[in-house]
């Protein structure tokens, strides 16, 4: 997928109303917001969220490590600060809404919606810890 030009102004527009001067610095690998940059694993995440979405129940197991999986891969990016990751969820919804956004992304709202729902499964379940 080409990555068009405008997508950093998107992102910077977005990140504004939900990110401090110290969370971007943070969240910035390169010069290049980490949001931004490819990494092989999400579409094969948002893959097997979309199949479990259409096939499953988020309090499944299947549902719950698909969960565990994605939100490591969150905490790779906030350390697991759970108000970094509140605000870097926030930012993904406003890129998930926007037109120009969605062509180059497999994420969606409702995607996030189901993971958030298996996330909170695995914390009861207790295979994740309660942040």
């Amino acid at each position: 997928i080409k990555r068009s030009e405008n997508l950093e102004d998107i992102y910077n527009d977005i990140a504004d109303k939900h990110l401090t001067a110290e969370d971007r610095a943070a969240l910035t690998r390169d010069g290049v917001p980490v949001l931004l940059q490819p990494d092989p694993v999400w579409p094969k995440l948002h893959e097997e969220a979309q199949r479990l979405m259409e096939t499953g129940d988020p309090n499944s197991i299947e549902a719950m490590e698909l969960a565990r999986r994605w939100m490591e891969k969150v905490f790779e990016v906030t350390g697991g600060d759970s108000d970094l990751t509140r605000k870097v969820r926030d930012v993904a919804r406003g890129l998930n809404d926007n037109p120009s956004f969605q062509p180059v992304s497999s994420a969606s709202n409702p995607m996030m919606d189901f993971v958030q729902k298996a996330y909170g499964a695995a914390i009861n379940a207790g295979l994740m810890p309660k942040p």
